[in-house]
C-alpha cells in the first residue's frame, strides 16, 4: 500500500463562497444577512431531510455563532465521509480548501475565476497529452459554468482551454516534479465542476497532487502497479478467499484492470456528477490508499461478487464483467453508500 504520510495542517484561510466569484469568507463574515441568504439558497437545492446535515456542515465552517476563527476541520471530515457527503458544490468550494489545508495567496483571494493560458514550462510530450486528454473528457464545462470560471470573458476560451490552463498551472506550482497522468483530468474536470473557479482548483489540485497522488505522478508506474497488485491480492484473500481463487485461476492481472479506478478517483467510470462529486469528498478526507480499498470492496460488494463469480473462469469474461461494475453500482444510490461505508471498515 503507499507510504503512511502525514497529513498536512489546516488553518482557516478566506476561500470564496460562489455566491460571486469574488466574494470571500471575510465578506460573509461582516454581514449575518448574507449567511442567511447563502443557507437558504442551498435549502431551496436540498431535500428537506439533508436540512439538518446542511447547517452541521454550516456550523463546522462558521461556528454556531457565525464567527470564524476556528473551524471544527475534525467534524466536518466526518460529515464528508457520512451518506450524501458534503451535499452541494457551493458547500465543496468553502469546504474542500479547508481539509486539505490550504492557505489561499493574496492573488487566490482576489479573483478566483481568472483563466490564464500562459505558456508554463512543461515538457512539450506532457502538454501534448494534457491536450489530446482535456479534448475527450466526459465531464463538460456547459455555458453558464464557463462565465462563472472565465469571469465574463468566456467567448474568448472554450472548455478545453480552461481545463488545460487549470491543469497546467496545477501541475507547475507542485513544490517537487510530478507528471501528468491520463485520468488526472477527469479529477481536474470534478474540482472545477464543483468550484467554479479555475484558479481555486489548480491549488486544490496542486495540494492534493503532492499527497493523494504522489506516487502516481512518478516517470512510471511500475511502483503503483506492484502496490495495487499485492494490495488487491491481500485484500480479497482476507475477506472472500473463493473470489480470489477463481480469480487466480483465470490468470487475471488486477492491477490492470483497476489502475483507472485508483488513480482517477473513478472518475473516468461513474458518470454521474453527484455520485462522482460524492467519491471525491471521501477520497479528499482519506489516506491515499483509499482509492484501493473502494476497489477492493466495490469487487466485494455481494451483487457483484455474485456476477464475477457467475462469469466463466477467463480473462476476457471478466474483465468485460468487472469494467461494468461501477457503472452497474449508479442503479441503486444506497449501493453507493453502502459500497463506501464497507470501504471505511475496511480500512
Amino acid at each position: 500500500m503507499p507510504k503512511n504520510k502525514k497529513n498536512k495542517s489546516s488553518k482557516t484561510d478566506k476561500s470564496s463562497t460562489g455566491l460571486k466569484n469574488n466574494e470571500s469568507l471575510q465578506e460573509i463574515k461582516s454581514s449575518d444577512k448574507i449567511g442567511s441568504s447563502f443557507l437558504s439558497k442551498l435549502r431551496r437545492t436540498l431535500p428537506e431531510d439533508k436540512h439538518d446535515k446542511l447547517k452541521k456542515i454550516w456550523y463546522c465552517l462558521t461556528g454556531k455563532d457565525g464567527k470564524r476563527d476556528t473551524i471544527d476541520l475534525w467534524e466536518l471530515r466526518l460529515l464528508a465521509l457520512t451518506p450524501d457527503g458534503l451535499l452541494h458544490p457551493e458547500i465543496r468550494k468553502l469546504a474542500w480548501p479547508k481539509l486539505i489545508g490550504l492557505v489561499p495567496s493574496n492573488e487566490e483571494s482576489k479573483d478566483h475565476g481568472s483563466v490564464s493560458l500562459k505558456k508554463h514550462d512543461l515538457p512539450y510530450d506532457e502538454r501534448k497529452t494534457i491536450q489530446q486528454d482535456v479534448g475527450r473528457t466526459f465531464w463538460r464545462l456547459d455555458e453558464k459554468s464557463k462565465r462563472k470560471i472565465a469571469n465574463g470573458n468566456h467567448d474568448k476560451f472554450t472548455s478545453e482551454d480552461i481545463l488545460e490552463s487549470t491543469i497546467v498551472k496545477a501541475l507547475v506550482e507542485c513544490p517537487t516534479q510530478l507528471h501528468y497522468y491520463q485520468g488526472y483530468h477527469d479529477i481536474a474536470s470534478l474540482l472545477l465542476l464543483n468550484t467554479h473557479s479555475s484558479t481555486l482548483t489548480s491549488s486544490i489540485l496542486s495540494q492534493i497532487s503532492s499527497y493523494h497522488f504522489e506516487d502516481y505522478m512518478q516517470e512510471h508506474f511500475k511502483c503503483t502497479m506492484s502496490l495495487l497488485q499485492i494490495g488487491l491480492w491481500v485484500l480479497l484473500g482476507e475477506k472472500e478467499e473463493d473470489l480470489l481463487v477463481h480469480l487466480l485461476n483465470s490468470g487475471m492481472q488486477l492491477h490492470g484492470f483497476t489502475l483507472s479506478w485508483v488513480i482517477g478517483w473513478f472518475s473516468h467510470d461513474i458518470k454521474d456528477f453527484v455520485i462522482a462529486s460524492r467519491i471525491i469528498d471521501v477520497c479528499l478526507v482519506s489516506h491515499p490508499a483509499m482509492p484501493v480499498y473502494l476497489s477492493a470492496t466495490l469487487l466485494l460488494f455481494p451483487r457483484n461478487m455474485e456476477m464475477i463469480m457467475d462469469t466463466e473462469c477467463d480473462i476476457a469474461s471478466l474483465h468485460c464483467t468487472i469494467k461494468s461494475l461501477p457503472k452497474l453500482m449508479l442503479a441503486d444510490e444506497e449501493d453507493i453508500e453502502e459500497w463506501i461505508e464497507s470501504a471505511l471498515e475496511l480500512m
